[in-house]
């Protein structure tokens, strides 16, 4: 069994504890029925090099949206968004107007509304950004959010800024063979907010950083699953846990995970 410790060893019973276990471990623990607030989150990419990254806008939430808008702000001088990058996701497929401008420097932008309002999960924009300088961190924080209901009142939403930055977590090698159909359990010292348990947040990649397709499982309240969608080819993986896993009291895991394993 791995465990990754955070920085600091005086772990509060607040604090997020990553255990990664070789073995399947299903811990009798109640799930979690309050409803949570919709989650709305820019994407955390660890990257020092200076090249182009791919971004994403994510919403996460079980009521029905008639319409919102937000900006996601971030240092020009540091990052180049073109506009034409700036693409609708598919999440908001369903929307009968929706506007993008990627074009305003240090600032990317979206508005959408639907008569009736329809429930989203998923990318609501994706955007292409290069970095200007390596080892550069670059905030990606939203401005001016705001969402609203059937009903035409605001909803609520948590909201989870992002940043490109050069990863400064713990990483670890499995020494072991995993077969080509691995899944790998994640057991959290306290209960994480299921709304940001997403592609984003949780991913695969192969030795040449491309995403590999996954299906994350939630186990219970404090553990979740995360198996290939299909199998593994041969080669070398890394799991990726960013810090924007949050904990149902809204706090951030204190350091992203690495963990890379290879399949025969």
């Amino acid at each position: 069994m791995l465990i990754f410790a955070p920085k600091n060893m005086k772990l509060k019973m607040t604090k997020i504890l990553v255990i990664l276990s070789l073995l399947l471990v299903w811990l009798p623990t109640t799930k979690i029925e309050a409803k949570e607030k919709p989650i709305l989150g820019v994407t955390t990419v660890y990257e020092n090099r200076a090249t182009i990254v791919d971004l994403a806008v994510y919403l996460k939430s079980d009521e029905k949206i008639a319409g919102g808008s937000f900006d996601v702000i971030y240092d020009s001088t540091q990052l180049t968004v073109n506009d034409s990058s700036v693409v609708v996701g598919e999440a908001l497929s369903g929307f009968i107007l929706n506007s993008t401008n990627g074009g305003t420097a240090g600032k990317v932008s979206a508005a959408f509304a639907n008569d009736t309002g329809l429930t989203i999960n998923g990318n609501v924009l994706t955007f292409k950004g290069r970095i200007s300088k390596k080892d550069s961190t670059i905030d990606l924080q939203f401005e001016n959010v705001q969402f609203y209901g059937e009903d035409g009142k605001k909803i609520a939403v948590t909201i989870v800024d992002g940043a490109i930055k050069p990863f400064d977590g713990k990483e670890s090698t499995n020494q072991d063979k995993a077969d080509n159909a691995k899944p790998w359990t994640i057991t959290m010292s306290t209960a994480y907010n299921r709304a940001s348990l997403n592609e984003h947040t949780v991913s695969v990649k192969d030795r040449y950083n491309r995403p590999v397709e996954i299906v994350i499982v939630n186990v219970s309240n404090t553990e979740f699953k995360v198996k290939p969608k299909g199998t593994y080819a041969r080669g070398t993986y890394t799991l990726e846990i960013t810090d924007q896993l949050l904990s149902v009291t809204g706090e951030k895991l204190e350091e992203p995970v690495r963990y890379i394993f290879t399949v025969e």
